[in-house]
């Protein structure tokens, strides 16, 4: 398979200002005859937008299946995937300084087994069990990314005002500075490269389940459910540097009282390794997932025109602080752990772990009429009532803590209390450590089947989603602490709701609509 990606992106070519605190973001935004610079850092990306790449992949598998009793099955197969990986060969892809940005690894060893066995212990009794190694693809927006990210083709400055340069050479709000290039303060552009054991990451899996017929028409089936991840994307900055000393900080009460105190080590702008850079972002394959699930399924063929079944699931999710969504697309942003390099630290729940899911489906499909009158059993037939619920744990969230102003003098940034820039969590609440809302919801649907012929059926349709109507939070605040002046100050909204979004209208409060299909 060839997948090529023309991309004509420059993400954030006109500037992006972040403030500490909504008052410096006023005081900016009016009456700033002064030209003062309030804000905690400007971004803005300059280069060339365009960018053309191929990945060709070539995947080979072979399977067999034994049937070696009456009762016993054996399945058995192996694949292997390769990625050709496109590479930063001309010279203005490369940069001189640090020659990692002109090779893209592709790992040749790619082999996954599978494996699956299937007994009938009775006629009415099967167990089945399973187990396979299944490679990831890489992201075309990861090689991008190499190819971008190499201060060379296009640079990502940073102005932070804890650096006394970039806060004399910053622009005063809302201006968007030219392209300074190689005017750029010190220290003001990172770049990315991966690291020379860099490779796609891949999955261990594997179940067992046994299957009872409990009658004609009814079944239960409970499983075992395992994976387990290795060699996730991370981040590492080689440009930190070591870490300096520790810096204490005060916590307070919402009263101002002081109800205890942390203590960090510190990264400080002074120990950067290579002040012509900002960071150095070496992309590795330095975290792992794990995954374990008990799953029960009560099924029901149709019978008498009804069909359904309820789904149980209670399972843990856990990772390296993996995040998802765009988060594991570009990498581009820097390290996302609260020590450099430091992935085992950020162990916890996923952000997509749900503990508890019992989801029960319905189907009605009645014969309301036998008779002989066609009109009556026109239009008393051919309906179908449809319903899914479901009820499913609260879903995690991470506590963060707000950096206002600089954390300490000397910080490498800004925007954390130990001054590294990765990780706003906070350090000493767990890894997604909140809950949202518990999802609880029933869609339905009415349906009339018209049917013209054998050929020609016209579908009317009714559906109504959340129909009780039964809102819950997606999104919480996040924000636990202001760090200001080493002192830490609970947020007094921390864990209220603020959004209640849903797919596909934005929104998980009830919605309604008529859908008509035809199907010839």
């Amino acid at each position: 398979m060839s997948t090529e990606d023309y991309n004509d992106t420059l993400r954030n070519r006109t500037g992006t200002y972040n403030y500490p605190t909504f008052t410096a973001f006023a005081l900016d935004l009016t009456g700033n005859t002064t030209g003062q610079k309030r804000w905690q850092t400007y971004t803005q990306r300059y280069g060339n937008p365009l960018l053309d790449t191929t990945i060709r992949d070539y995947g080979f598998f072979v399977q067999d299946q034994m049937r070696l009793t009456a009762r016993l099955t054996i399945n058995a197969g192996l694949r292997y995937d390769y990625s050709d990986l496109p590479q930063p060969i001309n010279r203005d892809t490369i940069n001189p300084q640090y020659p990692g940005t002109g090779r893209i690894p592709s790992p040749k060893l790619n082999f996954a087994p599978r494996f699956g066995v299937a007994y009938a212990v009775t006629p009415k009794t099967v167990v089945r069990a399973g187990y396979g190694i299944f490679y990831a693809r890489f992201t075309a927006g990861l090689v991008s990314t190499f190819f971008l990210e190499n201060g060379m083709v296009q640079r990502a400055l940073t102005w932070d005002r804890t650096v006394p340069d970039q806060l004399a050479s910053g622009p005063v709000f809302p201006n968007r500075p030219p392209d300074p290039g190689s005017q750029a303060a010190p220290g003001s552009v990172d770049l990315t490269f991966p690291s020379l054991s860099f490779r796609n990451a891949y999955t261990q899996q594997g179940d067992a389940a046994i299957e009872r017929e409990l009658t004609r028409s009814m079944g239960l089936t409970v499983s075992y459910i395992w994976s387990r991840g290795a060699h996730l994307t991370t981040v590492r900055d080689l440009n930190i540097g070591e870490l300096g000393p520790n810096v204490n900080y005060r916590i307070n009460d919402t009263a101002g009282n002081q109800v205890g105190s942390y203590t960090t080590p510190t990264y400080r702008l002074a120990n950067r390794v290579d002040s012509r850079w900002g960071r150095i972002n070496l992309v590795e394959s330095g975290a792992n997932s794990y995954y374990n699930a008990l799953a029960a399924q009560l099924w029901m063929r149709p019978s008498h025109g009804v069909e359904g079944s309820l789904a149980y699931t209670w399972s843990h999710a856990i990772d390296d602080n993996q995040g998802f969504g765009s988060q594991n697309i570009f990498y581009s942003a820097g390290p996302a752990t609260l020590f450099n390099g430091d992935y085992r630290g950020e162990k916890g729940s996923s952000a997509l772990d749900q503990r508890h899911r019992l989801v029960v489906t319905t189907i009605w499909s009645p014969e309301l009429h036998n008779g002989k009158n066609v009109f009556t059993r026109h239009i008393l037939n051919h309906w179908q009532i449809s319903q899914l619920s479901t009820f499913a744990s609260a879903p995690p969230a991470t506590a963060l803590v707000s950096v206002s102003g600089t954390p300490f003098p000397g910080a490498a940034f800004g925007t954390t209390l130990n001054g590294f820039g990765g990780s706003q969590r906070v350090p000493f609440f767990p890894v997604n450590g909140m809950s949202m809302d518990p999802v609880i919801r029933t869609d339905a649907r009415i349906s009339r089947v018209v049917p013209f012929n054998e050929r020609i059926r016209l579908i009317l349709s009714f559906e109504a989603f959340n129909l009780l109507n039964h809102t819950y939070f997606t999104s919480v605040i996040t924000r636990a602490y202001t760090a200001s002046n080493g002192i830490l100050t609970p947020s007094p909204r921390f864990g209220d709701g603020s959004a209640t979004g849903g797919f596909p209208d934005g929104t998980n409060a009830r919605r309604a609509q008529v859908a008509l299909r035809l199907l010839w």
